[in-house]
């Protein structure tokens, strides 16, 4: 009796403490995307807004996530370029305090992965406290009205094919990758 109380004691501490699915996202389909801030790689500030009329995917990301990388070589191939009216936007979260020289060695990884499509720095944790973000890689679709049509966190095959047929469903051309 005493080991199933303590084995029930850890399983309560470890469901408080650890973020569960459904609390590594707080916006789901059908909601407008707020209005959110980041930079470029070159420092200029960008509005999530500036995107409007156009489909966008956005991935958040970190260089420590293997998962993340996944997913990037995977938009790169599929998406970058396609045809339509996608923007693909790589939200990196990597830390809080990004010092010019990290910011000089994503640049290095960004051009190493001959990533195309433009990467955003999450630098004030704007999108991150918006949205809840607490998994990584953390993706979302947003239509051309601003509202969300897909979110999900975590990168798996399953998760690719699901993208694929949102925005397919847009008539975006997922054809790039053959």
């Amino acid at each position: 009796m005493k080991k199933n109380f303590r084995f029930a004691l850890v399983l309560l501490f470890l469901t408080l403490l650890l973020p569960s699915a459904s609390l590594a996202l707080c916006i789901g389909t059908g909601q407008q995307m707020p209005e959110f801030w980041a930079y470029d790689l070159e420092g200029k500030k960008v509005s999530i807004n500036d995107y409007r009329g156009k489909v966008v995917m956005l991935a958040f990301w970190a260089s420590w996530c293997p998962r993340c990388m996944d997913e990037l070589a995977y938009l790169q191939k599929n998406f970058a370029g396609a045809n339509g009216d996608l923007v693909v936007l790589a939200v990196n979260q990597e830390t809080k305090m990004l010092s010019p020289q990290h910011v000089e060695k994503l640049k290095v990884e960004v051009k190493q992965m001959g990533l195309t499509f433009p990467i955003i720095l999450d630098k004030d944790f704007d999108a991150y406290k918006k949205l809840c973000i607490a998994a990584l890689p953390t993706s979302i679709v947003i239509d051309r009205d601003g509202k969300v049509i897909y979110a999900a966190t975590t990168y798996y095959t399953d998760t690719a094919n699901s993208l694929k047929e949102t925005l397919k469903s847009l008539g975006i051309s997922t054809d790039q990758g053959k």
